[in-house]
């Protein structure tokens, strides 16, 4: 199946409400372009587990249709089951950040290719799984457990939600050690997400219009953060939706 242009919308914030529904109107729409020669990927920082709920409620099973997961760590096809890019974090790295997070006294955790692998079963752990209905591993040791299951991080999340402000603390302390090795993104005020250098979803993008023979400029893109930045500023068309921050919006042709 040639496909003539492919939609990148980002998830919460942008595809999803306040309450994690999809209005019927964008599931319409969405319903006719799964019948077009035209594609949707589902484009997150989220873990492919969580996206595939969100798929199956809107039938995603045809050709065309693919999920970019963990901010653009992760390519999966959804017609296929499979995934056909990945860029992990080195456990070096990771095992590294995991020590200055917890210095800092903030909530951290990380995944593997199917669950949130995490220390502490806390509040700022069981709000996220709430939003994001994934399942979770506690351990006392994250980066054995996954060194032990011979799996490589795809991201680690970092949550500060009594102070935001110290994101930027800690941001800065991690760009001044491991700047060559890591990219980070705030998908909320009170989250910052940790990829592998170079990883982004405007990067995700870039790569499956290659894979797939479509040019870039076919392509149109939609979110309302700034981790979608990279989304937005890598696509033919860029839509920055009504809800976005103000630093976005500079970037978006509607």
């Amino acid at each position: 199946m040639l496909l003539m242009k492919l939609l990148f919308t980002d998830i919460d914030g942008t595809l999803l409400d306040d309450n994690k529904n999809i209005c019927e109107r964008n599931t319409k729409a969405i319903e006719q372009l799964c019948k077009s020669k035209n594609g949707l990927v589902l484009s997150s920082g989220r873990n492919i587990s969580s996206l595939m709920l969100i798929a199956e409620k809107l039938n995603l099973r045809s050709r065309g249709c693919f999920c970019i997961a963990f901010n653009g760590a992760r390519i999966f096809d959804l017609y296929e089951q499979k995934s056909v890019y990945k860029s992990s974090l080195p456990l070096s790295i990771a095992e590294k950040i995991f020590e200055d997070v917890r210095a800092f006294g903030l909530h951290i955790q990380t995944y593997d290719e199917r669950d949130v692998i995490c220390e502490n079963e806390n509040e700022e752990l069981l709000s996220y799984i709430k939003e994001t209905s994934c399942s979770y591993v506690l351990t006392g040791d994250p980066i054995s457990y996954l060194r032990a299951s011979g799996s490589l991080p795809p991201k680690i999340l970092v949550v500060s939600k009594k102070d935001p402000e110290r994101l930027k603390d800690i941001n800065s302390v991690l760009m001044n050690k491991y700047g060559e090795d890591i990219e980070t993104y705030y998908s909320s005020p009170i989250n910052m997400e940790i990829v592998n250098k170079g990883v982004s979803k405007g990067a995700a993008l870039e790569k499956l219009c290659g894979i797939l023979g479509v040019h870039v400029k076919n392509s149109i893109a939609a979110g309302d953060a700034m981790n979608d930045l990279s989304l937005l500023s890598s696509a033919g068309t860029a839509c920055a939706v009504k809800n976005c921050v103000e630093e976005l919006k500079p970037y978006a042709d509607y």
